[in-house]
């Protein structure tokens, strides 16, 4: 994977062009500046203004670029290959603890497992909210030459705080919150509660990771934290802890993800030398920086500890309304992705196991998408900073999922039952014929996680809307249905014009960017700061 903050730079010169497919300053490793520059892997738009300032690349001129990722889809599908595979391992060993789980425990206790981890899902979804605004927010004041450490910081420390209180009042009501869920005791449910409080702090370091394009590095902390839940939870339930020991196997999970986040921050952050002032001056002398929308000398304002310019309240003034937006697009997203279920559950209470069975072999696809997301978030926002979109990205994360969705598709449309009784026990494959069905449209649900990732990171709000629409009549459909292979039936439809709905908003928004091409102020793209051999 062609990581930016990895890798050598060699013997550099300063070229006056912006890459246009990643918006890193294009450096040659031969030619003096004013050379001719190859450009390569444009999106939509033409040429930035500093990149037509030297010309059109002449035969047998062209220049390597270094330090700038390849553009296209396949080096999209190598830089997001570990994170693809660090969710797949991670997705492959929650289901194999859960499945363990469920054998270890009575009817009873597995009933309050589900019933923690359900709380857990909920309260980690404001931290992914909080994540895709500080995405945005770090990419909108890296764009206008800001230093966006010290609002991160802030941020972090907020975040902390919350931890800490919700903490401590989950503790002090976990009796009244276990008799209003109806569970058997109340030793899990501080734990599942700070655990999922924390998940906002780590979703700020892990947003300012996917910022910086540490992709290896962040598909290590996914790993680290599944081994640290996973390897916690087996021991402690099979020793007689219970659900409680799950609970606080999860927390223990989200707090070495934590630490570990904090620790490559502050590692890269004490490897990176750190620009003078001189330095500065030179970097904005060039064409690229000329105008009045140069970032060198705001950037030594914002880091130099003078005031900074007008422009840094306003990443904080829309995240706001971005981690709303967020919030209520991944809210959508899960009951999309559980109403089957619910539904089923109603209609034909003695299907919903078996059913149920049948929709958690599927949605794996899901959670893969969701981890793809942490790529294509903080590409698209890049992409879009510079007035340009990030369709081979989203191509790339999308063949990704193509593969393990064309193998469950096989598996399910040629041995559905045999594959239920593997995962499962002869108990619960009574729903085998609609495990083709919700293959298909889990696949498709898939593609709508990523595509409203990209809308999100964007800005193109209108997505919540389609998501609601599909939602409502998702259950609309679903109630109609008779409770198994009809119902997988009705769900693929939905999840089909879904896919084609937001997929469309995405193809319109990138022809938008086509047409409006590049301005200034994306030629005074900030960059992340230089990389140091062997930070990752």
């Amino acid at each position: 994977m062609a990581d930016p903050l990895t890798g050598s730079m060699g013997s550099i010169s300063a070229s006056p062009g912006v890459c246009p497919s990643c918006g890193v300053p294009a450096v040659s490793t031969g030619p003096p500046p004013g050379a001719n520059l190859a450009l390569f892997g444009a999106g939509a738009g033409g040429r930035s203004g500093a990149a037509a300032a030297v010309g059109r690349p002449t035969a047998g001129s062209a220049v390597r670029v270094s330090g700038a990722p390849p553009a296209g889809v396949g080096a999209a599908v190598r830089r997001a290959t570990p994170l693809a595979v660090a969710g797949a391992l991670s997705g492959l060993a929650n289901l194999g603890v859960t499945l363990i789980v469920a054998r270890e425990l009575s009817n009873r206790d597995y009933g309050a497992f589900a019933q923690l981890f359900a709380i857990f899902f909920v309260l980690s979804m404001p931290g992914s909210a909080v994540l895709v605004g500080v995405v945005r927010g770090v990419t909108a004041m890296r764009r206008d030459g800001l230093d966006d450490r010290a609002w991160t910081t802030r941020l972090e420390r907020a975040s902390q705080l919350f931890v800490v209180g919700a903490g401590l009042a989950a503790f002090g009501c976990g009796d009244r919150i276990a008799r209003a869920l109806g569970l058997p005791d109340a030793a899990g449910v501080g734990a599942i509660v700070t655990a999922g409080a924390a998940w906002i702090p780590l979703s700020v370091d892990r947003g300012r990771l996917q910022c910086d394009r540490r992709y290896r590095a962040l598909a290590g902390n996914l790993a680290i934290e599944a081994a640290a839940r996973c390897g916690a939870t087996l021991p402690l339930v099979a020793a007689g802890g219970g659900p409680a020991a799950a609970a606080w196997a999860a927390l223990g999970g989200v707090l070495t993800a934590m630490v570990h986040a904090r620790w490559l921050l502050a590692r890269a952050a004490t490897r990176r030398p750190v620009a003078s002032p001189a330095s500065s001056g030179a970097a904005s002398s060039g064409p690229a920086s000329s105008g009045p929308a140069s970032s060198g000398p705001a950037r030594t304002r914002a880091r130099g500890g003078r005031r900074p310019p007008a422009g840094l309240g306003r990443p904080r003034r829309r995240m706001a309304g971005d981690v709303v937006c967020a919030l209520v697009a991944l809210a959508l997203l899960g009951v999309l992705q559980n109403m089957d279920v619910i539904v089923v559950g109603r209609v034909a209470p003695d299907r919903v196991g078996s059913y149920a069975a049948a929709s958690v072999a599927c949605k794996v696809l899901v959670f893969a998408a969701a981890v793809l997301g942490g790529f294509l978030l903080p590409e698209a926002a890049r992409a879009r900073a510079r007035g340009r979109h990030a369709l081979h990205q989203l191509g790339g994360t999308l063949l990704i999922i193509a593969v393990p969705a064309g193998v469950l598709g096989v598996l399910a449309a040629c041995a559905p039952r045999r594959l239920l009784l593997v995962a499962f026990g002869p108990g619960l494959t009574g729903c085998a014929g609609a495990l083709a069905p919700l293959a298909a449209a889990m696949t498709a649900l898939a593609s709508s996680v990523l595509f409203t990732h990209y809308l999100l990171a964007v800005g193109r709000r209108a997505v919540v809307l389609a998501l609601a629409a599909a939602a409502g009549l998702g259950v609309v459909l679903l109630e109609r249905a008779d409770g198994g292979a009809g119902t997988a039936r009705a769900d693929l439809v939905v999840q089909i014009g879904l896919a084609a709905l937001t997929g469309g908003m995405v193809l319109a928004s990138a022809r938008r960017r086509s047409r409006a091409g590049r301005g200034p102020r994306d030629q005074a793209w900030e960059r992340p700061p230089p990389a140091v051999k062997g930070v990752r």
